[in-house]
């Protein structure tokens, strides 16, 4: 949507950039520095929250572009969408906690919930674009209320990510020559 991506660090920065509840940009929060969206009712632009400290969107209600959302490395995060109603682009969840999708009724493009299960589709009404979901969700779920313009796709889950987690300390040193 817009030409540079402004990175977001702490919570002094993205207070800055809020005026009258909007917050314009594409905008990255990444880091345990931000904890709140608590003044954001809609980002105008892209939101890309990236292993942040965020554990509730508050009184976000739209975001006009694309919304992901990567939370993979910790047990602590944001797990619903909470007050958002709209996603005007994409909306990409497939490393993140999320399992409620809250009061989201539209989503303007590919909605992507890939490798997450179990998810709560709670009010979406409309993706415009393709639906992804976990394949261990086939036939548990009803999406007979969901308007998909796009196709409805179904994935095994690729969850090789949350096997960092999981990987042994080595003390093993390697002498590097100069």
């Amino acid at each position: 949507m817009y030409q540079q991506l402004i990175q977001i660090t702490t919570q002094n920065q993205l207070e800055k950039l809020v005026n009258d509840g909007v917050l314009r940009g594409d905008i990255e929060i990444r880091g345990r520095g931000v904890i709140s969206l608590e003044n954001v009712n809609i980002v105008k632009g892209n939101l890309k929250l990236y292993e942040s400290g965020i554990s509730t969107l508050n009184n976000l209600e739209e975001i006009t572009g694309d919304l992901h959302i990567i939370n993979n490395l910790f047990d602590i995060g944001l797990t619903s969408l909470g007050t958002i109603k709209k996603i005007g682009g994409n909306c990409r969840l497939r490393y993140s906690q999320i399992n409620n999708l809250g009061n989201l009724e539209e989503v303007g493009g590919d909605l992507n919930l890939r490798d997450l299960e179990p998810i709560f589709i709670g009010k979406l009404k409309i993706v415009k674009g393709k639906l992804f979901l976990n394949k261990l969700l086939e036939k548990n779920i009803d999406l007979k209320h969901i308007k998909v313009n796009g196709e409805i796709k179904f994935w095994k889950p690729q969850n090789n990510y949350k096997n960092l987690l999981t990987l042994p300390i080595c003390d093993n040193t390697i002498d590097v020559p100069f």
